[in-house]
């Protein structure tokens, strides 16, 4: 027969039965020699001064919680006073994994206490100890599924953490905040750290949960702290958080420019970044902006051959490609790389940013052989570099995905594709932009493939994730509408398909303009949608808009050059075939075999298909 304890079976009673404060009372007394009864008392007289000093803040189950936290955290402060101002500080950090590095980033600035608590993990992981001994805290291995290399973290429980921010915290404490931002914003790595990915993502919730209390408690932002606001829109640009990336790096342009001036260079480094994020959310002409003004400053102050310079000019190039400015962006290119070549040297990872960046204009250009030096150079220098599975090696790998199946040869293009794609899942997981790329990638080689309902699952995935993160009218975005047209035009679903061409061409006609080659493409598309819907009159209209389109973008020495152009020209000659415009057709197909015999090779298949459609117009023509 066993002796229950009346004073336990009361307290249980109190408790109401509520399982986090039942667990948080046995924690206390399982480290401190008293009697259920005493707790008991004490519990009560903390539920009374509670209700005294925050009557309609809590309900019931609030202040039993309360309570119980309220009795444990007294036994703390008594056992070491560094824990009990951890438990402070932690209000400012997110509730999940907390880590001795993370605070050990605030020791320059940080009061005596964080110094002494992060002089060594040892005495860190015994101060958290005594937390997790009370019940505020608990140990796991990662903070982040994909983190498994990272060091051991803490957590606290959402409603614990609760406490400590409205209870524990009952007022703002600037300092406290501070510090918190001050860690997240030392801890940020460099993209030249290993697998710095995995600790961007591990910091970002509580990146998240210091501009969350910024923008709460506006007025008091600490100005000063501007090299953590740019980190913190680094951190954030990095993981598609574009919207909060502004926010910060406006902060930091703001102070910057208030304690720096227009011509520091590191108020130039936020106008640079600035103006990459502009083009990121697909605002050209304000990434136009950025750009330029960063350049001029850093040529003022740096000198063109600095390295900040040439970073400049290589992001120049990026903006001018997208425009459809190839030459420009040619033009800045090869600058970059003959700089960097000369200052850097030839197998520096900035000197093969620029190298895969001209491999990706060549493919453009329909310039492929090139454009593979270019990929092959680039991937066996970062493989060396940084290994096989860095994200600066996959997007090396995601572009010979591209080059091969502009080439024919499909095997090798998807298994780039999947390697592209599983590092990017793990390093990014499954919702950013770079993992999307790949994704909407694969939905195009399935489609190619006949792989419909394959291609139909990746293209839905990405137009849903693109439109979630940067909105419909951004370049990414029209472009996934775009390759859903193609599908359901592949499909017969042919009302489906034009709303999501006309969904592309107007908003891409807006955000790029109407020669961009993107927008070029739409309009081809189009053109063969109304073939399949028997409009020849509509469709041939929107073949010669693309063509006249293609030469005034690229001039008549590039435009023998162009896949683009050779699409629409080879479409055309369909449409006249199909008319019975014979003599026009078979023209027209001469042309395009004399284009894809240097893009592609005398024995690509769509070289021999053309013979074959040229050979049979011989006898339509009699």
């Amino acid at each position: 027969m066993y002796l229950v304890d009346s004073g336990a079976v009361e307290l249980a009673r109190e408790l109401d039965g509520l399982p986090l404060a039942l667990s948080t009372a046995g924690a206390y007394l399982d480290n401190i020699a008293t009697t259920f009864a005493d707790y008991l008392k004490t519990y009560r007289d903390s539920w009374l001064r509670l209700q005294q000093t925050s009557p309609r803040l809590l309900t019931y189950e609030d202040r039993a919680l309360y309570s119980t936290w309220d009795i444990s955290y007294a036994q703390v402060d008594q056992k070491s006073a560094n824990s009990a101002m951890l438990l402070r500080l932690w209000a400012y950090f997110d509730s999940e994994d907390l880590w001795f590095e993370l605070l050990r980033g605030g020791r320059r600035t940080g009061p005596a206490w964080l110094r002494e608590l992060t002089d060594d993990s040892v005495t860190f992981n015994d101060a958290v100890r005594v937390l997790c001994n009370y019940g505020f805290a608990s140990a796991h291995i990662t903070g982040e599924e994909g983190c498994s290399s990272g060091p051991r973290g803490y957590s606290m429980h959402n409603c614990v953490h609760k406490w400590t921010a409205h209870v524990l915290n009952s007022e703002w404490y600037a300092e406290m905040a501070r510090l918190a931002l001050q860690c997240v914003g030392a801890h940020i790595p460099a993209e030249t750290q290993p697998e710095y990915w995995l600790t961007q993502r591990r910091l970002l919730r509580h990146a998240n949960r210091c501009l969350a209390m910024q923008l709460a408690r506006e007025g008091s932002r600490p100005e000063e702290d501007t090299g953590v606001f740019h980190g913190l829109g680094d951190l954030f640009t990095s993981q598609s958080q574009l919207g909060d990336a502004e926010i910060v790096y406006g902060w930091a342009l703001e102070g910057r420019l208030k304690a720096l001036g227009s011509e520091h260079p590191l108020t130039l480094a936020t106008v640079h970044a600035l103006g990459f994020l502009y083009k990121y959310q697909g605002r050209m002409q304000d990434a136009r902006s950025m750009y330029d003004r960063a350049l001029r400053g850093r040529e003022k102050i740096l000198g063109v051959d600095h390295i900040s310079t040439l970073e400049t000019v290589n992001n120049l190039g990026y903006l001018c490609k997208d425009q459809g400015h190839l030459a420009d962006a040619e033009a800045l290119y090869l600058r970059a790389l003959h700089g960097r070549t000369r200052v850097l040297g030839p197998d520096h990872i900035s000197t093969l940013q620029t190298v895969s960046a001209l491999g990706n204009l060549y493919v453009t250009l329909g310039q492929l052989q090139q454009a593979k030096e270019m990929y092959d150079r680039a991937l066996q220098g970062r493989e060396t570099a940084l290994g096989r599975e860095h994200i600066s090696t996959l997007k090396t790998v995601q572009s010979l995905g591209n080059l091969y199946k502009n080439l024919g040869q499909i095997q090798i293009a998807e298994a780039m594709y999947l390697r592209a794609l599983d590092g990017r899942e793990k390093a990014f997981g499954q919702d950013h932009l770079s993992t999307l790329n790949t994704v909407n990638n694969l939905g195009l080689l399935y489609a190619d493939q006949g792989r419909l309902d394959d291609a139909e699952a990746m293209h839905n995935r990405a137009f849903r994730g693109y439109k979630r993160a940067l909105g419909l009218a951004h370049m990414w975005t029209l472009d996934s509408a775009s390759n859903r047209g193609l599908l359901y035009r592949s499909q017969g679903r042919l009302g489906e398909a034009k709303g999501m061409f006309d969904l592309a061409l107007g908003g891409k006609e807006k955000v790029l303009g109407p020669y961009h080659r993107s927008t070029l493409d739409t309009i081809n598309n189009i053109g063969l949608l109304y073939m399949d819907q028997g409009q020849f009159n509509n469709a041939e209209s929107m073949f010669e808009r693309a063509l006249q389109g293609y030469e005034k973008a690229l001039g008549t020495e590039r435009i023998c050059k162009s896949i683009g152009a050779l699409n629409s020209l080879e479409n055309l000659a369909n449409l006249y075939a199909q008319t019975r415009r014979f003599d026009q057709a078979r023209a027209a197909y001469i042309e395009c075999r004399v284009r894809v015999g240097p893009l592609f090779g005398v024995q690509h298949v769509r070289y021999q298909i053309l013979g074959e459609k040229i050979n049979s117009l011989q006898y339509g023509c009699q």
